[in-house]
């Protein structure tokens, strides 16, 4: 899978390119990542960690991030987006009568 480009995300971020070539150099160290001038910066097939394979789950959640730069939701929102899907909401009730089962299906 491939990410932004480095000129991409410099100019999301309005930071340096020299920044972001630096952050994609530190993720091609840790493996997740493969840097492939001038194709760009792919998800590495084989992400080794420690000498095992990059879990399925990073590779979803980039899967994820890209997506939502896909649909214009920008890189700095995506975590505070994230976290809005997932907040729970606290129920509150009321049991006016019932019996232990009741009431251990309700703590549930």
């Amino acid at each position: 899978m491939r990410l932004p480009s480095a000129r991409t995300l410099a100019a999301e971020f309005d930071v340096d390119l020299r920044v972001v070539l630096t952050g994609y150099r530190q993720l091609e160290a840790d493996a997740p990542v493969e840097l492939r001038p001038p194709s760009g910066v792919f998800v590495a097939d084989t992400a080794v960690r420690a000498g095992e394979t990059l879990p399925q789950t990073a590779e979803w959640v980039v899967e994820v991030l890209v997506q939502a730069l896909e649909r214009g939701v920008p890189a700095v929102e995506f975590p505070e987006r994230v976290r809005g899907c997932l907040e729970t909401v606290r129920l509150r009730a009321a049991c006016i009568e019932c019996n232990d089962d009741q009431i251990a299906t309700l703590c549930r």
